[in-house]
């Protein structure tokens, strides 16, 4: 399995995207350099379809500063989804991302993307 599992002690930010996940965004949704560096991602152990698995949520840490939100978990942006930009699951077999869905912005089906 492609791991995401970083360490970070209390009170410090989470760390830029791992290589996998910031892959991913590149070759799927086109992201540039300097978009990737306006993201994190956030983590949860679980499973997918019986099979072992990590859960991914992919914000903006810039947005999350200006708005003091206090992002140290997968659980956290739960409090925050507007800040989630895509989210997903890593498993043995590969990385599956896809745009955060908010039903009441405008836009085709309602996707969100905030870079920009």
């Amino acid at each position: 399995m492609v791991s995401l599992r970083r360490l970070w002690g209390k009170g410090r930010a989470i760390p830029a995207l791992s290589d996998a996940v910031a892959q991913e965004l590149r070759a799927r949704y086109h992201l540039d350099e300097g978009e990737l560096k306006l993201l994190r991602s956030a983590e949860r152990r679980g499973k997918f379809a019986g099979r072992p698995a990590a859960y991914v949520r992919v914000y903006r840490a810039d947005r999350a500063q200006a708005s003091s939100a206090r992002v140290r978990s997968y659980e956290d942006l739960s409090l925050y989804p507007e800040l989630v930009v895509y989210e997903g699951h890593v498993e043995q077999d590969g990385i599956y991302l896809v745009p955060r869905v908010q039903s009441s912005l405008p836009g085709p089906l309602g996707l969100r993307r905030y870079l920009g």
